[in-house]
């Protein structure tokens, strides 16, 4: 088995999948409440060991033109981090559009206008979801890959 654990990083939550790169499957695992950078290295850090995880995809927020943006620019800071704690390959991956998808799909009507937008809970399966549609772009993206 070739574990995969897939970030979405937010300032607030992480959302985290776990997926088998050789069976392409994926599922949502959880999603971390942020305290401090070190406390969120010491759990991703504690989950590669428990779930064997072989690489790890990190959604890497791009603008429309794909330039970097200010949240880019925060990932990448955070994968610098997360290499000098973690011996795995570590790969960004472009996520523009996985938290509106997120957002449609938990929300089919325009998400700023519901009452749930504050609620903790629902933000939480956004970037839970998010982090699945990241997984799951990624292994669509490297099996295209293998058919070239």
């Amino acid at each position: 088995m070739k574990n995969i654990l897939a970030i979405d990083f937010g300032l607030k939550r992480v959302g985290l999948a776990l997926g088998d790169e050789e069976k392409k499957y994926v599922y949502g695992y959880k999603t971390i409440e942020i305290n401090s950078s070190e406390d969120l290295l010491k759990k991703i850090l504690q989950i590669v060991k428990e779930k064997e995880i072989v690489k790890i995809i990190i959604g890497y927020p791009k603008g429309l033109k794909g330039e970097e943006t200010e949240r880019g620019r925060l990932v990448k800071k955070f994968k610098e981090k997360l290499k000098k704690v973690i011996d795995k390959e570590i790969i960004l991956f472009d996520e523009r559009y996985t938290t509106d998808l997120a957002k449609k799909i938990i929300f089919p009507e325009n998400f700023k206008k519901t009452f749930l937008k504050k609620k903790e809970s629902i933000k939480k399966e956004i970037n839970l979801l998010s982090a699945i549609l990241l997984l799951e772009s990624y292994l669509k993206g490297e099996e295209r890959k293998k058919e070239d």
